[in-house]
């Protein structure tokens, strides 16, 4: 709290957005939260894995206090999202998007493009929110991470492929559904 009051003498009505790690998994979250946004803080952002989004009580109190839920994001189908992020991450991500949507919480799916998981969001991404359904839905792409599960700063050529990629899904996705951002 101390941290927000400081921060807020120089920029209220800023945008905070909690990462991590894992946000959830602090037991003050919402105290926190919910702090930010009476202090002044017009948009605050909630960038998670989905994996604690587990029940509807959840889901309203993100819904009480935050204005974007950003998921991770590693495949538009099971079996490559939870290759890269672990058994069971997809269906846990599909519930919290499912309770999100009943309270109508702004949803961006952040994906970083990599040689594991590039051909699936080619030929999956636009399915994968159709299925969705929801019209309050985002998508970013990134292609420029350098460190962790797809590491590709010294592959130029794989770095190529991947930007072809994404101009290949841009042309597919027409619009069809939410908005994508290339970052």
């Amino acid at each position: 709290k101390q941290f927000i009051d400081n921060f807020s003498e120089i920029n209220i009505g800023s945008e905070i957005t909690f990462s991590g790690g894992e946000p959830l998994i602090r037991r003050d979250f919402f105290e926190i939260a919910e702090y930010a946004k009476n202090t002044g803080h017009h948009y605050l952002n909630l960038f998670t894995n989905g994996v604690l989004i587990n029940n509807e009580k959840m889901a309203e109190q993100i819904s009480s206090c935050i204005d974007l839920v950003q998921f991770g994001l590693d495949g538009a189908t099971e079996n490559v999202n939870d290759s890269i992020r672990g058994k069971g991450t997809f269906n846990k991500l599909m519930n919290a998007v499912k309770l999100l949507k009943k309270f109508d919480v702004r949803i961006d799916f952040g994906i970083s493009l990599m040689p594991k998981n590039v051909l699936d969001i080619e030929e999956n991404l636009i399915g994968f929110l159709q299925s969705i359904a929801y019209e309050n839905v985002n998508v970013r792409i990134d292609t420029s991470i350098q460190e962790g599960r797809c590491n590709i700063a010294h592959e130029d050529n794989s770095r190529i492929g991947l930007v072809k990629s994404l101009d290949r899904i841009l042309k597919n996705y027409g619009g069809k559904v939410g908005q994508m951002l290339y970052q």
